[in-house]
């Protein structure tokens, strides 16, 4: 009788043995997968406030369409690429 109880002994722990193995498994993959998509937050580029960027900032909050008439109007975007030679020097990589 005593080696049957021992033997039931045994089995319970080594069957909580695998379960406890199989949770902490299952946290490690869990935390290893939350580290990969983790993404730290970075500081945007802050845009240079030229004329360009002042004018569009000030059009009209207007629905009206000949105030929307009037934005297009003085909307310049002539120069909009100024600065594109500058960018495609800074990545040479990239094509």
């Amino acid at each position: 009788m005593q080696s049957k109880k021992n033997v039931a002994g045994f089995s319970a722990i080594v069957l909580i043995i695998i379960i406890v193995a199989i949770v902490l498994s299952l946290v490690a993959v869990f935390a290893v997968k939350n580290m990969k998509t983790q993404v730290l937050p970075q500081a945007s580029p802050q845009a240079l406030q030229d004329s360009q960027v002042q004018a569009l900032e000030n059009q009209s909050t207007s629905d009206v369409v000949g105030a929307i008439d009037k934005d297009v109007n003085n909307t310049n975007l002539d120069n909009l690429d100024q600065g594109l030679d500058q960018v495609d020097k800074n990545l040479p990589g990239v094509n």
